[in-house]
């Protein structure tokens, strides 16, 4: 199997990973502090602080990752009545999967029309690969649909839990497809903007990822 002509689409924002653990720490304190309701500063201050210790102890240093890319705007400021997902002073959690869930079909549509220009031949088969939101139907469902490539263009869906989900889409073709459709010649789609780390939910999201590339 050949892996060829790799392209790439980058987020709009960029920042860097020490901004990254800042602005976790701040997400986890301001979710605790919506659902705890402290009466003073001094004990608003108290949570900030234990958050912030526990990210810039358990977190990805930058000596590790230097940056992280993201479709999410969320991730670049701390004003959280300005937050398309993480409305933490109204919502603890984040917003609930309905709204991540639209955010993801925005993001992930774009990606299909970018990647496949109204000129575009129709590719044989379309892997599309997601680690990190589920919509149904898909951007590469929708991206045959409204070129009329149903007759051409096979959609095959590789979702997986987790930012590896290219590795298992890679080797599912590559088993099937030798056996089966040699020489068939497929076009996969990882779409990763990582929208669905919910702050506070459970202590072992001292080492998420917030920002992901699109590829």
């Amino acid at each position: 199997m050949l892996l060829h002509d790799f392209q790439r689409q980058l987020p709009k924002h960029h920042s860097g990973q020490a901004a990254i653990l800042e602005w976790i720490a701040a997400a986890h304190a301001q979710a605790e502090i919506t659902l705890q309701r402290p009466a003073t500063e001094a004990e608003r201050e108290a949570i900030i602080r234990k958050n912030r210790k526990l990210v810039l102890r358990f977190g990805c240093s930058t000596d590790r990752i230097s940056f992280r890319n993201s479709a999410l705007a969320d991730f670049t400021h701390t004003d959280w009545d300005r937050m398309r997902i993480f409305a933490l002073n109204e919502f603890p959690a984040g917003k609930p999967c309905g709204e991540r869930s639209r955010f993801f079909k925005e993001i992930s549509n774009l990606a299909f029309d970018q990647f496949y220009a109204e000129t575009a031949d129709p590719p044989l088969v379309i892997v599309h690969v997601t680690g990190t939101g589920y919509v149904s139907s898909s951007g590469a469902q929708r991206l045959v649909a409204a070129r009329d490539w149903g007759r051409s263009t096979e959609v095959v869906h590789a979702y997986h839990m987790g930012c590896n989900a290219s590795l298992p889409a890679i080797r599912r073709p590559q088993a099937s497809w030798q056996e089966a459709r040699p020489g068939w010649i497929s076009s996969i789609r990882n779409c990763a903007p990582c929208i669905w780390i919910p702050p506070s939910i459970c202590p072992n999201n001292w080492w998420c990822r917030p920002c992901s590339p699109m590829a």
